[in-house]
């Protein structure tokens, strides 16, 4: 009996550091993470490098996975037009209360003329965190 308790202990010991260790979604809310900063330039046919900025505004979990949604606008005194958009999910370490820069490149390729001027729009679809 001592031996099953004991085995018990173990698994779950092992369980719980696992559970602590892998981020999740639901842990802080999409709403406490924002966009710091985002600009493109056009690298090749149809590729933009996206430099773009994130901030975790939470002071209790770190932040380790992203999905994010980049939409490349054509803007004037009307408003926006939205030209294309690319989604990208991709692991980040973000801090509780720090920023980070990050770069991708991404295809937009419903945009022919690569020589007008864009405005771009970050869009933050899904957090997984993890506790400090």
């Amino acid at each position: 009996m001592l031996g099953f308790a004991a085995l018990f202990l173990v698994a779950f010991s092992i369980w719980l550091e696992g559970y602590l260790k892998t981020p999740r979604e639901g842990l802080i809310a999409v709403q406490e993470v924002s966009s710091c900063g985002v600009s493109a330039s056009h690298s090749y046919r149809s590729n933009y490098n996206i430099d773009y900025c994130l901030e975790n505004h939470s002071n209790e979990a770190n932040v380790r996975r992203i999905e994010l949604r980049f939409v490349a606008q054509d803007c004037d005194q009307q408003g926006c037009i939205e030209k294309d958009s690319a989604t990208k999910d991709r692991d980040v370490n973000i801090a509780a209360g720090q920023s980070q820069q990050l770069r991708d490149n991404l295809a937009f390729d419903s945009i022919q003329d690569h020589t007008s001027k864009l405005d771009w729009k970050l869009e933050i679809i899904s957090v997984k965190a993890k506790r400090q």
